[in-house]
């Protein structure tokens, strides 16, 4: 049988108990926390952690905060900008992390991207997201 998953928090309302009652009820085993970028900062891993055992729903994924407006960005053709989301983008690895979260869901760049630029966003994202998934992304084509 399959597990069914479903990515949670994005509609701007924050991951409560009544969230997870209402995953469990309609036999959600899985969530993904996919928070709105302002959220991200008002996520109380511990109480994550908490529901998830009480309503027996698997923490399985992450989905990072991606805005050009907030400068949140790995393709970024600002050097600062890539940096910045690296540190980040560690700092949420390692919350998430400590309540057992593993998998992450990383947008490498915000749309819309001029054709004649996009062979460049996808090299930043390689080079720059190299240090978060542990190695260097090679034969990137257009």
């Amino acid at each position: 049988m399959y597990q069914i998953g479903l990515s949670c928090g994005f509609d701007g309302k924050p991951l409560t108990k009544e969230t997870f009652q209402a995953c469990h009820d309609v036999g959600i085993g899985a969530m993904e926390v996919s928070v709105t970028k302002e959220a991200f900062k008002d996520i109380d891993y511990q109480n994550l952690k908490a529901l998830s055992k009480e309503y027996d729903i698997k923490l399985w994924s992450y989905h990072m905060p991606f805005s050009r407006s907030w400068k949140i960005d790995l393709s970024s053709l600002e050097k600062e900008t890539r940096q910045s989301t690296v540190t980040y983008f560690k700092e949420l690895i390692a919350k998430a992390s400590d309540i057992g979260i593993d998998k992450f869901v990383v947008h490498p760049s915000c749309e819309p991207i001029d054709d004649e630029l996009r062979t460049e966003f996808i090299k930043n994202t390689a080079t720059s997201g190299s240090p978060l998934w542990g190695s260097s992304v090679s034969g990137v084509s257009k």
